[in-house]
């Protein structure tokens, strides 16, 4: 039993007012979970309305003088009272509900009135209950020249050889309208001497030529007055912003920026607006050039006053470029309107987060007429030389059930990290032509020409189709930067057969004398004999599939992870990169895994201490203890001890802690003994399935200056016919409450732990997610 021990009236005094410190600050710990929680419902209630335009599609070409239909659905937490159309950065139209309350979803439809030609941003703001603003991503559409009023229609007929196109080319139409105005031809083209309605123009005399459209309206140099915000840099306004105990007053997101305005000085932006904000922590500048992600272009230190501020900046990317501001608390954030300003490219601002003078253009999917087998195409733009599409002579594409996928194929002369680069035109104008081939069999046929336009604001990444006589290929442009590129090719590179391949893979097996690593995790080594300053580092595949890119001219070796099954073959291959290029593949190294081991995953759970008797007056005494987990079984243990000896050599010896009555987790008692353990809770060991059985088992020891008592133990038998038979009661995970046994001396001393018990393999995977022990060492005794 334990000895007494006596306390002096300093000690007394010192344990009290730890004891009082230690009450304080769990009352913290306490208070900011509270807060926590708080602040993430309040983010919730106040989160902004999504908004999702679903008519127009950006790009699309509209007459000026009609009125364009916009589509808009409104999606909210709470009730949305009323949805806006904005375009250039001027409130259009408003939509009230007609319920006061308002919906949690909105359908609204617009008739827009576009006067002018040029390019036109549309916007779609709406606004809850609470005040709450949400926005669209900006829309851009490309207002053209007005169509004749009232069309008259001819029939002619058609002379031999003569197709479509030369038919609309004769009447200023074009092939597509044609086939509209005669739907006998169902696509095909007309025979000769069939008749066939075309548009009568007077006289004859083709239409004029309509002039380039006129860039958009740029927004009026603003009167700059008021403070420059100043960008955040860190520190305790950052602090401040993190700990939601400081949003506590907070009960709303701040008010939304008005009469946001902009200027361009060259390379430099500044933009002006008025805050209408009293409790703002930060300001956000957005930007969004050509369909690209939105993105943050600087986040700014709170207004000391309302009324007008301003920040000036250099031009994240040139051409049109839309700009908007947006008051962010705690709560939320609240956006102003989105405006468009236009950065000359001639200026050359570049950049830190990439170049805006490249385009991407990638060939995707094409479609065509006959019984083709396979096809490829030359592609040429502003005039450059014809680029092979697939690049390899004598490469081509398979055609399946009359399409054939290209792949996101990039087309270019300069090549920047994955992917091959168009310098941007400087006529606002990308002109793309080129020709197609097919074979049937071993016959190569012309499948003839495309050509086509893409203007600036088409630019956006959609898909879009050039026609031919009988076949269509979809393209698609993108502005050009870092983020795009990684965003759109991912592992995209070509072979550059000039690079030497790496040689001689070799997989290693790691140890641990701990039983700490997963098998799975192998060292992979190679050789390369090329010259180093070429190349950047090595692209690792598995089973023919890109795995991870290692960085590193020198780099011999990496850390890999085996799949996490067993009993199949896998194949490793390395290559070497160079920006775009990488080398050709590496001899496979190939071998079968491990046929699939069985194992006994436990992850001790809770230990609910019902009562604890050492000999002390009254129920529930308070011992120092220590305590031990582990399997038994088959031909296979594994057990982790905690507090006497360092558990997997990362805890602490000698360690003790006092237990009562009440519940414990064993993460946190885990976390008290050996904290550089992850899973202390968790154990994971083979078992034989010819004898197929194992015991859980856990024991809490009273530390006593004399001899140390067993005042807890648990043991849990399981034994089964067959591993299917384990699978069948375990399934992927079954809980499982053991009750203490009882100890002659300690017949008080009662306890419940909670145990999960999985057996490997299962329906739901072949093996542990972690801890499988490891063999140890040829050298460990």
């Amino acid at each position: 039993m334990k000895e007494s021990r006596g306390f002096t009236r300093p000690s007394l005094v010192m344990g009290l007012l730890f004891g009082f410190l230690a009450l304080i600050a769990f009352g913290a710990a306490l208070a900011i979970i509270y807060f926590r929680q708080q602040a993430q419902a309040q983010r919730a209630q106040f989160a902004p309305p999504i908004v999702l335009v679903t008519e127009p599609v950006s790009g699309a070409y509209v007459p000026a003088g009609t009125h364009l239909s916009v589509s808009a659905t409104a999606l909210g937490k709470s009730p949305i009272t009323r949805v806006e159309l904005w375009a250039n950065g001027e409130l259009k139209e408003t939509q009230e509900n007609v319920r006061p309350e308002g919906d949690s979803t909105f359908y609204a439809h617009f008739a827009l009135l576009i006067p002018s030609e040029g390019a036109h941003f549309l916007t779609v703001h709406a606004v809850n209950a609470l005040g709450i603003i949400g926005k669209s991503l900006p829309v851009g559409i490309l207002v053209t020249a007005k169509s004749p009023p009232g069309e008259i229609l001819q029939t002619v007929e058609v002379n031999p050889g003569e197709t479509l196109e030369d038919i609309a080319k004769k009447y200023g139409s074009d092939a597509e309208t044609l086939q509209k105005l005669n739907p006998p031809l169902k696509g095909q083209q007309p025979a000769a001497g069939a008749i066939v309605v075309v548009p009568m123009i007077p006289d004859q005399v083709p239409a004029p030529p309509q002039p380039p459209p006129p860039p958009p309206a740029i927004v009026v140099p603003p009167t700059i007055t008021g403070p420059m915000l100043q960008p955040k840099t860190g520190g305790i306004d950052k602090f401040l912003d993190a700990i939601p105990v400081f949003a506590l007053a907070l009960i709303a997101p701040p008010a939304a920026p008005t009469n946001l305005q902009g200027q361009v000085d060259g390379c430099w932006v500044t933009l002006s607006w008025t805050d209408m904000a009293k409790d703002e922590t930060r300001y956000e500048v957005w930007t969004l050039w050509m369909g690209i992600t939105p993105r943050v272009v600087a986040d700014l230190q709170p207004s000391p006053t309302q009324g007008a501020v301003w920040y000036r900046f250099l031009a994240p990317q040139t051409h049109y470029v839309q700009f908007w501001v947006e008051a962010v608390n705690n709560v939320g954030k609240q956006p102003s309107k989105t405006i468009t300003l236009f950065i000359d490219p001639k200026n050359n601002c570049v950049s830190p987060q990439g170049s805006d003078s490249y385009l991407i253009v990638q060939v995707f999917e094409m479609t065509i007429k006959g019984n083709y087998d396979k096809v490829y195409c030359y592609v040429s733009h502003e005039g450059n030389k014809d680029l092979r599409i697939p690049e390899v002579p004598g490469d081509s594409i398979q055609v399946k059930a009359g399409k054939a996928d290209f792949g996101g194929s990039t087309v270019g002369q300069e090549a920047k990290i994955f992917a091959k680069l168009i310098p941007v035109p400087q006529d606002g104008s990308l002109d793309v032509e080129g020709k197609c081939l097919g074979w049937i069999g071993q016959t190569l046929n012309d499948l003839g020409p495309f050509a086509g336009k893409f203007t600036v604001n088409e630019w956006d990444g959609a898909r879009r189709s050039l026609k031919s006589g009988t076949y269509e290929i979809e393209f698609a442009v993108k502005p050009w930067t870092p983020a795009v590129e990684f965003a759109m090719f991912g592992k995209y590179s070509y072979e550059d057969p000039t690079l030497p391949a790496p040689w001689g893979l070799h997989m290693g097996n790691l140890y641990s004398p701990w039983a700490t690593l997963d098998p799975r995790e192998r060292p992979l080594s190679w050789n390369w004999d090329g010259d180093p300053k070429l190349i950047t580092g090595f692209r690792v595949y598995l089973d023919g599939v890109y795995y991870k890119y290692f960085a590193g001219a020198s780099t011999r070796s990496a850390t890999v992870w085996e799949p996490a099954y067993c009993g199949h073959k896998v194949k490793w291959q390395v290559v070497a990169v160079s920006d775009a290029a990488q080398s050709p593949l590496s001899p496979a190294l190939s071998y079968d895994l491990p046929k699939c081991q069985t194992y006994v995953m436990v992850k001790f759970e809770t230990i609910k201490i019902l009562d604890i008797e050492d000999g002390s007056p009254g129920p529930c005494d308070t011992v120092e203890a220590y305590y031990e987990i582990g399997i038994y079984g088959g031909v296979g243990k594994a057990e982790k001890k905690f507090g006497w000896v360092p558990s997997f050599g990362v805890g602490c010896t000698n360690c003790l802690k006092d237990i009562s009555c009440g519940t414990y987790t064993f993460k946190n008692l885990g976390a008290f003994f050996s904290p550089k353990d992850p899973y202390a809770d968790t154990i994971v060991v083979p078992v034989s399935t010819e004898d197929f059985w194992f015991n859980v088992g856990a024991s809490f020891y009273d530390d006593d200056p004399l001899w140390d008592h067993l005042i807890l133990y648990h043991i849990e038998r399981f034994k089964f016919a067959s591993l299917q038979e384990a699978q069948k009661e375990l399934g992927c995970g079954k809980s499982v409450v053991s009750r203490s046994g009882i100890l002659p001396g300690y017949e008080d001393c009662r306890s419940e732990i909670n145990v999960i018990v999985t057996i490997y393999p299962n329906p739901c995977a072949d093996m542990p997610p972690l801890g499988i022990p490891l063999p140890k060492p040829p050298w460990w005794p």
